[in-house]
């Protein structure tokens, strides 16, 4: 199988229903800028140096497949979305970590170490993506479940990236 099929050279991509679409579509520009946060979490996860933010964000990581799947779908199309669960997995994991954090006082300078300026460079492209993911839902059903899973998982790469500096 080749990696180039030259159907893109136009300017328009498929989504999994078979519609073709423009590639600046707002619905392909959120799933490409998940893709990208994807990327970002994969590099923090590198330079991580502990195991509980690893194995976290390895479980994420296979989330945020699903969320971008469930992006990428129209919602008269079958596919594994995400549910209520996955938001509070989130939440759960927020609260935890929030647990053995410092009470903020005021904002903080991101910093310390690579992996929590990786993860402080995805929780920015995480709020890019669900901006761009209201400005669809404003022309196009979309699932709420998935919106507030990206809300939650900025909050999350805030709070990582504070906790991989204790």
């Amino acid at each position: 199988m080749k990696i180039y099929t030259k159907t893109g050279d136009n300017g328009t991509t498929t989504l999994f229903s078979g519609e073709k679409r423009q590639k600046y579509d707002t619905r392909i520009n959120l799933y490409g800028t998940i893709d990208e946060l994807l990327a970002i979490i994969t590099i923090a996860i590198e330079f991580n140096p502990t195991q509980k933010i690893i194995n976290d964000l390895n479980k994420i990581r296979e989330k945020i497949f699903q969320l971008n799947a469930d992006f990428a779908t129209l919602d008269n199309i079958k596919v594994n979305r995400i549910v209520a669960a996955d938001v509070v997995y989130l939440e759960k994991l927020i609260d935890e970590y929030s647990n053995q954090l410092p009470t903020l006082k005021s904002f903080i300078m991101p910093g310390g170490n690579k992996s929590s300026v990786f993860l402080n460079l995805a929780r920015t492209v995480c709020r890019r993506a669900e901006r761009i993911g209201f400005e669809l839902k404003e022309k196009e059903s979309i699932n709420e479940n998935a919106m507030l899973f990206l809300n939650r998982l900025s909050d999350y790469l805030f709070v990582a990236m504070r906790f991989c500096c204790l």
